[in-house]
């Protein structure tokens, strides 16, 4: 059993606990939004300070956690504006010292025999099973269709939150993206494409023309900052601490309009409206009328003033609405009152995403700062290094917590000709067509294993070019055709997808297309199961008698 198995194991305990425990001076029980509360609450202190609460099983190491927790200005200035902090603290060391014994033999696997091993090889698991750190440089590389984007989300999150990646691929891919996009709104990751006409002025600083005055046409030049530049320099402010806070009252609210009949929330203000929770955990409207959805980020922005009222601004009406829902139901305190808490605040790791980074000109685009990028020139090292801009003349160098994370197609140009300086710099994680993820699709009464067919093609793509041009599994991952796995479906992947890839892979050498899709093994019968089939073309067929062609020049 693993960490994470052992902190779940922990709340559950908990949850079951709470249940049967009675509300102060009554006898009625908690009920499930008070234990949810408490539990969020308890989990989140460690945001503060300490460790994560469901970490502790024992009440000596609960006290000392405690302590800590106390000597911390935020956490008191917290704790004396909201109750559920105190609160949940006190009912988990209840928890402890009731059920000391209990813990000891449902929670320690080593006791309950599931690990049978002495204390050092135990700790030499769990330090294997913690984030390896990655290279701050690293480049995912392969052929079309290899999943190189989208395994960008899963090791962009992976970093930041220290995790492996393979535990993320354990999770469903929706909620590790609905992570990316909140890791996004709140500056932590950022994205951006290469091409050809990309250069230094979008990435780092540029001179850009701005009309000074509209009637005289009057044009001045004003230096702007390049995505990158402002992406190492933007300082992520104690927002990001109190929009954690924040999100416990929404997760709240989630989980009260859940269990609420239908899952339909029933919101009577001024006007009438009904709320529900789509696929993605956020809040949104229900019924036909309107599909908007209110996001964490955006009733954050409304909750701190960000986002002011318009006139006749329904979008807006109702965000303030489910923000004042929250402070009625669960007391959410106001956004002033959070301004005066000096937040500890440790920086987090930050990632840049670079997608197509081979299409753009790499000494153009990263000028000086290829040198800056190195993990040992980074800020903070003993051989970090800064450099003037050259517009700016502003010293600037790049902070040891930005990691830059590239994609690269190899059918577009391959590793050996990518620039030395920047190969150098970056390490190279190969993305291969994954088979596996293509077993569960099969098409009824016609024997077509779709992974080994794809395997087979890229074994040939392989023997007649090289394995830069394999194709991909994402070409097979299409919603109709994962949805009606039909020969037609399959037919249409075929003849938009596959072939015009590989016409451009063997540039229009239909033999060795043919030899590819095994056109070449198939009888003159069987010519409707031809991908691509040989006419004759001879002069006396298209002119109606035998002449050379090179004669008519």
């Amino acid at each position: 059993m693993n960490d994470n198995k052992l902190i779940e194991q922990q709340k559950k305990n908990f949850r079951e606990w709470l249940s049967k425990q009675h509300k102060k001076n009554s006898t009625e029980v908690y009920d499930e939004r008070t234990i949810d509360n408490l539990i969020s609450f308890a989990k989140n202190t460690s945001q503060f300070a300490g460790k994560n609460i469901f970490e502790i099983f024992s009440i000596e190491e609960f006290n000392d956690n405690l302590k800590i927790l106390k000597e911390n200005e935020a956490y008191r200035e917290a704790a004396s504006k909201q109750n559920y902090w105190k609160r949940s603290l006190n009912r988990y060391s209840e928890f402890l010292q009731s059920n000391t014994e209990k813990n000891k033999t449902d929670i320690n696997p080593i006791l309950t025999g599931e690990i049978k091993m002495n204390d050092n090889k135990l700790i030499e698991q769990s330090q294997e099973e913690n984030f390896r750190e990655m290279n701050k440089n690293t480049i995912l590389y392969g052929a079309p269709g290899t999943g190189k984007t989208y395994s960008s989300v899963l090791y962009a999150v992976a970093i930041i939150e220290e995790k492996k990646v393979k535990e993320l691929k354990k999770e469903k891919y929706e909620d590790v993206l609905k992570r990316y996009n909140e890791l996004k709104s709140q500056g932590l990751i950022e994205f951006t494409t290469f091409h050809q006409s990309y250069g230094y002025e979008e990435f780092i600083e540029g001179i850009r023309p701005e009309i000074e005055n509209e009637t005289s046409g009057d044009i001045k030049y004003e230096i702007h900052d390049g995505v990158f530049k402002k992406f190492c320099q933007n300082e992520i402010s104690q927002n990001i601490e109190i929009i954690n806070i924040f999100k416990i009252y929404y997760d709240n609210l989630v989980e009260f309009i859940k269990q609420q009949p239908n899952e339909i929330l029933d919101l009577k203000k001024e006007k009438t409206y009904k709320f529900t929770v789509n696929g993605n955990g956020l809040i949104c409207h229900s019924g036909s009328r309107s599909k908007n959805s209110y996001s964490i980020d955006k009733l954050f922005k409304v909750w701190n003033g960000e986002i002011k009222n318009k006139e006749d601004d329904s979008e807006f009406y109702w965000s303030q609405a489910l923000v004042n829902e929250m402070k009625e139901r669960f007391s959410l305190p106001d956004f002033e009152s959070f301004k005066s808490i000096n937040f500890p605040f440790t920086p987090k790791n930050r990632v840049f995403i670079i997608d197509e980074i081979n299409r753009g000109n790499i000494s153009k685009i990263f000028g000086e700062l290829i040198t800056l990028i190195e993990p040992s020139k980074r800020k903070g090292h003993p051989e970090a290094m800064e450099t003037k801009l050259p517009y700016s003349q502003t010293p600037f160098s790049v902070p040891d917590n930005v990691y830059i994370l590239g994609t690269m197609n190899t059918a577009d140009r391959s590793i050996a000709l990518l620039d030395t300086a920047l190969r150098r710099r970056f390490e190279f994680i190969e993305m291969v067509p994954d088979y596996d993820v293509l077993e569960n699709i099969s098409i009824d009464d016609t024997g077509i294993n779709i992974p080994e067919m794809l395997e087979i093609i890229n074994n040939r793509i392989t023997a007649l070019l090289d394995r830069e041009h394999v194709i991909g599994h994402s070409y097979f991952l299409d919603s109709e055709f994962q949805k009606t796995p039909t020969l037609k479906c399959l037919g249409k992947i075929f003849a938009n997808k596959i072939i015009p890839l590989l016409q451009e892979y063997f540039y229009d050498e239909y033999e060795k297309i043919r030899l590819v899709l095994g056109d070449n093994q198939k009888k003159n019968d069987e010519k409707n199961y031809m991908f691509i089939e040989i006419e004759d073309t001879s002069s006396s067929k298209l002119f109606s008698e035998e002449i050379e062609i090179g004669d008519l020049y």
